[in-house]
């Protein structure tokens, strides 16, 4: 199976990393929400279980052009909003895997 990574790796042409440490939080989050909620989108999880609105958020789908303008004009303006959604990305999914630790974590005891 090809990872996001990997994928996002021979995109950009860039030799896949196999030795890199990382996993999917998606096929986790599939097998313990896939029942409960519509869908496993990490705005759908993050709004469900932290109770997170992403308000003002760039669609992902305007990542690349708002990346493309900065590359364009060196204006690093454009890369503002992109910096925020990524930082709630990583905010969040530290948050979903601290949750699914913890039910983990009970269920063992």
């Amino acid at each position: 199976m090809v990872t996001f990574i990997d994928g996002r790796f021979t995109y950009n042409g860039i030799p896949e990393a196999h030795d890199i440490t990382h996993f999917d939080l998606m096929h986790f989050c599939r097998r313990r929400w896939k029942n409960f909620l519509p869908n496993c989108k990490l705005k759908t999880i993050e709004t469900h279980l932290v109770g997170a609105e992403r308000d003002d958020d760039v669609p992902g789908a305007y990542v690349p052009h708002f990346y493309d303008t900065y590359l364009r004009e060196g204006n690093p303006g454009p890369l503002v909003p992109i910096i925020k959604h990524n930082r709630l990305d990583v905010v969040h999914l530290a948050n979903i895997y601290s949750y699914l630790c913890g039910e983990w974590f009970d269920a063992k005891n």
